[in-house]
């Protein structure tokens, strides 16, 4: 943001958004929840294609645009110790996730 623009909204209330926070703090409205949408999309299309290092890097952008302690970021740690755990062989992929061989886990 330039010296003298105006600073952001939240989109939910309306409150002004100092830089750098990762969620409003009138309503606790995820400022990038758009982005966080657009990441979790883009992980859970890369662990269908059974991509999970693609799966991994947006999980970890989108832990970047969470603030601590929220369920999102607890929900978006354990996904991603599973899928680290099928990528290196010490666990089958979560169900539905193409294995690195090709096969599908049902």
């Amino acid at each position: 943001m330039s010296p003298g623009a105006p600073s952001p909204r939240c989109d939910a209330c309306g409150a002004d958004l100092a830089p750098g926070l990762l969620a409003c703090p009138s309503c606790a409205r995820l400022v990038h929840a758009g982005e966080l949408r657009r990441l979790a999309a883009d992980a859970e299309a890369a662990e269908q294609g059974g991509d999970l290092t693609a799966a991994l890097t947006a999980w970890r952008r989108a832990l970047e645009l969470l603030p601590p302690g929220t369920v999102q970021r607890a929900t978006i740690l354990a996904r991603m110790a599973s899928l680290s755990a099928a990528l290196d062989g010490r666990a089958p992929p979560p169900p539905g996730v193409v294995a690195p061989g090709g096969r599908r886990k049902a």
